[in-house]
């Protein structure tokens, strides 16, 4: 957690002022260790979960306050492989719980147009659970007009051929 919270560090050294800032979610270590970061520099940044519908187990836990685990069956359904975790950690969940409260879903047709998005606007491949975060950008963009908001962006583990399966219909 305190490693990936760097990513925090970064972002907050490089654009102070963001209103919201967009996280992708697996076992919970990035999103804590960058909600952990945020609560000390920047504890007027919304810091905002986002996870693939199919592998929804953050969203459903903040709703009933516990840690709930999903069944892999379901969360191997989804495209981003590296968000497939059936539930937080302890050890996030314990900075998750009381730094954040919220936590978006993205279709997995809003993870592909945001991969289609990143390598046409940065010539850049992005594997899709590094997607999720512009994805939720896509999916819910009136609720971030006129807002200043950040996105991470992350994983390049993905092949040129592999990202031209991902996308095709």
């Amino acid at each position: 957690m305190a490693g990936q919270g760097t990513v925090g560090l970064e972002i907050f050294e490089d654009q102070p002022a963001l209103d919201a800032l967009l996280v992708p979610v697996g076992g919970g270590g990035l999103v804590s260790g960058i909600a952990a970061i945020a609560s000390q520099l920047r504890p007027n940044t919304r810091i905002i979960a986002v996870e693939p519908d199919r592998a929804a187990d953050l969203h459903e836990s903040l709703s009933v306050g516990k840690v709930v685990a999903w069944d892999r069956k379901v969360t191997a359904t989804t495209i981003a492989d590296g968000l497939r975790a059936p539930f937080v950690g302890d050890t996030p969940w314990q900075v998750i719980r009381t730094q954040l409260t919220e936590a978006l879903t993205v279709s997995d047709e809003m993870i592909r147009a945001a991969m289609r998005l990143v390598v046409q606007h940065t010539n850049t491949i992005v594997e899709p659970s590094g997607a999720v975060a512009t994805a939720a950008l896509l999916q819910y963009s009136e609720m971030f007009s006129g807002l200043r908001v950040g996105a991470v962006v992350s994983g390049g583990n993905l092949g040129l051929d592999q990202f031209t399966k991902l996308l095709a219909p």
